[in-house]
């Protein structure tokens, strides 16, 4: 294929995916679009209108997974934590623990995953290892997002959960979150369409 040839293509494919989106960003409110089809449990949900939007919003960390990832920045430290972490797992703060080199596998036993961290903190000082879990925050139940030079105001309670990876701060605590969503009508209401959004951590 030609180069020439190649640079209409793009040209042409470029043209439908901007077509989609200013359709999609025209149908704010109108209802023309084509429905979304959307299950939620035994229920199909159809929803219209689709357009896409963003903002920065809080959101609530109400939970952290078990399965922790411990990485040394620096080998000094590795017998000190091989012997921390032997010393937590005897005590039954963690459940148990893998190790290859300076990467430590930790699964938290009668300690949450955000009290073995400060338990860490305390022992090996922040600047000497990278700590990442599973961590569980909530969107606030209406999102304030952005759609060219307005704002929509959107129910999150079809996509309202999601799981992050980052330094734990103490359950219960508020974040930053920046969301990218679809969204779309449902009865009346703007809604954020499942499958359709992501979150990132300011």
């Amino acid at each position: 294929m030609d180069s020439k040839r190649k640079r209409t293509l793009l040209f042409i494919g470029s043209l439908l995916v901007a077509v989609m989106f200013l359709t999609g960003a025209a149908g704010l409110g109108s209802g023309n679009s084509s429905p979304i089809s959307s299950t939620s449990g035994s229920h199909t949900l159809h929803i219209t209108a689709t357009f896409f939007a963003s903002g920065v919003m809080n959101a609530t960390v109400y939970k952290y997974g078990s399965s922790i990832k411990l990485a040394l920045y620096n080998d000094t430290y590795v017998n000190k934590t091989a012997a921390l972490l032997s010393s937590m797992e005897s005590n039954g703060s963690i459940a148990t623990f893998t190790q290859v080199s300076g990467t430590f596998n930790v699964y938290s036993g009668k300690y949450n995953t955000y009290q073995i961290y400060v338990d860490l903190l305390k022992e090996l000082g922040n600047t000497s290892f990278s700590f990442s879990a599973p961590e569980y925050i909530e969107l606030p139940a209406q999102a304030t997002l952005e759609v060219r030079n307005s704002t929509v105001v959107a129910n999150t309670s079809l996509a309202r959960d999601y799981q992050l990876y980052s330094n734990p701060v103490a359950p219960n605590s508020t974040i930053q979150v920046n969301v990218h969503a679809l969204v779309g009508v449902l009865n009346g209401t703007y809604v954020l369409v499942p499958g359709n959004v992501t979150v990132m951590k300011v």
